[in-house]
C-alpha cells in the first residue's frame, strides 16, 4: 500500500493539469456562460465551458475537441457568451447565444495537417489562441488577449 500511494496522488495531480483554460478581460460587462463552440461557424459543437463576470470570463477546455469538429488536423473554436444559466452540453449545438468573440479564436492543431490547412502550421500541436488576421487566424497569447467583444 506504501508504494501505491504515490502513484495514486501523482495521478491525480497529473488528472488536474490535463486541461487548459481560457481567460482574459470582455471590452464591456456582461454576466452569462462562456462555452466553446467547434467546426464550422455558427453550426459547431461544443467542448469547453466557463463563465463571464463583470468584465472577465474564464473558459476550461479539458483535451480535444469533438472528431467532427476537425478539418484536415484543425479543429476552430468560436468563444461564445450564452445567457446566464444556460446549460452546456458538451458535443450538442448551443441554445441561448447572446454573441460570439469577434476577431478572437481557439485553434486545437493536430500533428498532421492537410492540404487546405496549411495556415494552421505556425501553430503549436495543440490548444492555442488566435486572432484574426487579414486572410486567417493567426497564433495569439492567451495570456495578452485583448479585452472580447461580442457580436
Amino acid at each position: 500500500m506504501k508504494r501505491l500511494l504515490p502513484v495514486l496522488l501523482l495521478s491525480l495531480v497529473a488528472a488536474c493539469v490535463s486541461g487548459t483554460r481560457v481567460e482574459g478581460e470582455m471590452k464591456e460587462t456582461r454576466e452569462g456562460v462562456m462555452a466553446l463552440r467547434w467546426g464550422p461557424a455558427g453550426s459547431g459543437l461544443v467542448h469547453g465551458e466557463g463563465l463571464a463576470t463583470e468584465q472577465r470570463f474564464w473558459i476550461d477546455v479539458d483535451g480535444a475537441p469533438p472528431a467532427a469538429a476537425f478539418h484536415q488536423g484543425v479543429a476552430v473554436g468560436e468563444m461564445v457568451l450564452l445567457g446566464t444559466g444556460s446549460s452546456v452540453r458538451l458535443g450538442m449545438p448551443l441554445d441561448d447565444v447572446h454573441g460570439v468573440a469577434d476577431g478572437v479564436a481557439v485553434v486545437f492543431r493536430q500533428k498532421a495537417l492537410g492540404v487546405d490547412t496549411e495556415w494552421a502550421a505556425v501553430f503549436p500541436e495543440g490548444i492555442s489562441c488566435a486572432t484574426q488576421g487579414a486572410e486567417t487566424w493567426e497564433p495569439a497569447d492567451c495570456q495578452s488577449l485583448d479585452p472580447l467583444v461580442f457580436q
